[in-house]
């Protein structure tokens, strides 16, 4: 396994000029009873972050692997380009989002208080003043996207077939 793992480690990952690098994360290692007896099964657990196509990250894996192990793929989606709205801070984050799966709601945005470096640890807060701040951005956006719809319906409405 630990072979196996470190050629994945070695793969030489897509990247992508706005969105950045594929990062993969090797999550779980586990696999054995003792010290002192060689595991007969080992298991690992991996997250991959993709700025690319699924299919070039699959055959790299495969490559990787080269029989010496199964791939259960678990879930994966193609990387996500979201809406963005003129005047309100944005950044592109090697991080991944459910947002892929709630595709049926419109374009998606992704915003809200606090930083990303904290988000989902052990250590994850969010400080007074940032929640104030984000009311004020939330209401900005809300602004935004009703400005945007009202011009959308008015272009619409504008031209005739």
């Amino acid at each position: 396994m630990l072979d196996v793992l470190e050629r994945i480690r070695q793969c030489a990952w897509p990247d992508d000029d706005r969105l950045g690098q594929t990062t993969c994360n090797i999550g779980v290692i586990s696999g054995g009873t003792r010290a002192n007896v060689i595991p007969d099964t080992a298991f690992a657990d991996l997250q991959l972050r993709l700025v690319s196509g699924v299919e070039p990250v699959r055959t790299l894996i495969e490559a990787a692997i080269a029989g010496r192990a199964e791939v259960e793929y678990l879930s994966e989606h193609e990387p996500v380009q979201l809406e963005t709205i003129a005047g309100i801070e944005q950044c592109v984050v090697r991080f991944t989002t459910d947002i892929p799966y709630l595709s049926h709601w419109g374009k998606p945005l992704l915003l809200g208080p606090g930083s990303i470096l904290n988000a989902h640890t052990e250590h994850e807060f969010v400080g007074k003043q940032e929640l104030e701040q984000a009311v004020g951005i939330y209401v900005q956006l809300a602004g935004a996207l009703l400005a945007k719809e009202a011009a959308t319906r008015e272009l619409v409405e504008g031209v005739s077939l």
